[in-house]
């Protein structure tokens, strides 16, 4: 590394899932300074945005100053939408072997101060795009609003602009069985809150957004809105369980967001207790395996979870925050300017129980397990560590990556169907509980009967006496 320079390079992109609390940049009153192993256990587990400087005062002096001072105005501006950070370059990190190496030689740092940047979604520690130092000295001298509005570009979004032709596909081309949730604004950008919130929920709501000056007022009026200098921006929600009717003439029931508070925790918690979770499938039979998973391809991974009780919906809910994760990443469609595209991933469970010979071919000996199938190639592998979110969350993401080994199937055991046995069952009950009822009443009528005739032998023989 060249002592006292300031121009450097390398930043890094990627995408995964949820941030420590700890070291979240949006907990904190001053953006945290994280160790070597924050790179591992907080920022690779985070879906965040991460946006790290990286920085030694006594090799870099002054600035690498104006590089912390601009990120601490940053995160007073955006600390909710971006997590912001530093970290120092002589750090110890692991490397793609395994083995322990500074944060500087990892990533070819020659100069400081440099920044890495993490886009959303899973992230891959040590590939990136390079950010010049130069670029980034630039922007912080310009001051936060300079250095967010470049930073932006790197934020994907799964935000459809929707105009004045293009309701009927966007309320029912992708996933219908979604709700919609719909922005109604002024702007001639998406705004960062909108952007952020579209990836927070990508698996629970499709999302949208209308330029008023991109459509007419009768289009308008059908949400409600009808002065827009007024009443924009609006965020609605569209009923959940319903598919929308494209051709309705109002949509007076989808719900509006009125709060007044426009920041991202208050919009955030307030589309959290109305858009449903993840849905994960109860698989029962063959043809349940069938619609959850073969017919929707890519890959399926499945829960084997112990039968009835708390430790199974306890694990149940583990399973069901680890599918509400964002599974996507980020794809550059211009200079800087990224979109986000969904992985083909899928979700189902199993009570293994009832299904040990299915678990068996699996190679799961017992419950808790999770296996990711490919059933249009045959092919799976199964995950046989602890069953917590991490780990279950890592093994997804390595198998997405081709890094875990996988094994082929010809064929699998027979799927017991569960209902219909649970039908079989039902019915033989009743049908022994009718036979229990009928063979009382017989005996209750023979009984009868034999009183009668003994009744009627006791009376003869009284008149043979007379």
């Amino acid at each position: 590394m060249r002592r006292g320079g300031c121009v450097g390079a390398v930043a890094a992109l990627a995408l995964v899932a949820g941030a420590s609390a700890a070291l979240d940049a949006t907990q904190t009153t001053r953006i945290p300074l994280l160790h070597g192993e924050d790179m591992s256990n907080v920022v690779y587990h985070s879906d965040g945005v991460w946006l790290i400087g990286v920085v030694n005062d006594a090799q870099c002096g002054e600035p690498c100053e104006v590089v912390k001072e601009t990120l601490q105005a940053a995160h007073e501006k955006a600390g909710d939408l971006v997590n912001l950070a530093t970290i120092d370059a002589f750090q110890m990190i692991e490397g793609d072997d395994g083995e322990m190496v500074s944060l500087q030689e990892a990533f070819n740092i020659t100069t400081l101060p440099s920044m890495l940047l993490y886009s959303y979604g899973p992230k891959v520690m040590l590939k990136g795009i390079k950010m010049d130092a130069q670029t980034v000295l630039a922007l912080a001298g310009q001051g936060p609003k300079a250095f967010l509005k470049y930073l932006r570009n790197f934020i994907p979004s799964a935000v459809s602009r929707v105009r004045q032709f293009g309701l009927t596909k966007f309320l029912t081309y992708e996933e219908p069985h979604l709700p919609r949730v719909l922005l109604i604004h002024a702007k001639k950008k998406t705004p960062l809150v909108f952007m952020r919130l579209s990836l927070q929920f990508d698996r629970r709501a499709v999302f949208g957004e209308v330029v008023a000056s991109d459509v007419d007022a009768d289009f308008l009026l059908r949400f409600g809105v009808g002065d827009a200098d007024d009443e924009l921006p609006r965020m609605l929600v569209s009923p959940p369980g319903e598919t929308v009717d494209a051709e309705a003439e109002s949509f007076a029931d989808w719900e509006v967001y009125e709060e007044g508070d426009n920041s991202y925790p208050a919009v955030s918690r307030w589309l959290m207790g109305r858009l449903p979770e993840v849905p994960i499938p109860h698989v029962r039979s063959f043809d349940g395996f069938e619609s959850a998973c073969v017919a929707k391809g890519g890959i399926c991974f499945v829960a084997f979870l112990p039968g009835d009780g708390d430790e199974r919906d306890d694990l149940l809910d583990a399973y069901r925050y680890v599918a509400g994760r964002s599974y996507s990443h980020a794809n550059l469609v211009a200079a800087n300017q990224f979109t986000i595209s969904k992985l083909p991933v899928h979700f189902a469970w199993v009570d293994g129980d009832k299904q040990a010979a299915m678990m068996a071919a699996f190679g799961i000996t017992a419950p808790p397990g999770v296996v990711g199938v490919n059933p249009r190639k045959k092919l799976f592998s199964a995950y046989r560590g602890a069953f917590d979110p991490d780990g279950v969350h890592d093994f997804i993401l390595r198998m997405m990556d081709g890094k875990e080994q996988v094994d082929s199937y010809d064929s699998l055991p027979a799927w017991r169907d569960e209902a219909a046995e649970q039908a079989a069952a039902s019915a033989s009950r009743k049908a022994k509980k009718g036979k229990g009822k009928g063979d009382g009443a017989g005996k209750k009528k023979k009984k009868k009967g034999t009183k009668k005739k003994k009744k009627k032998a006791a009376a003869e023989a009284d008149g043979a006496e007379l």
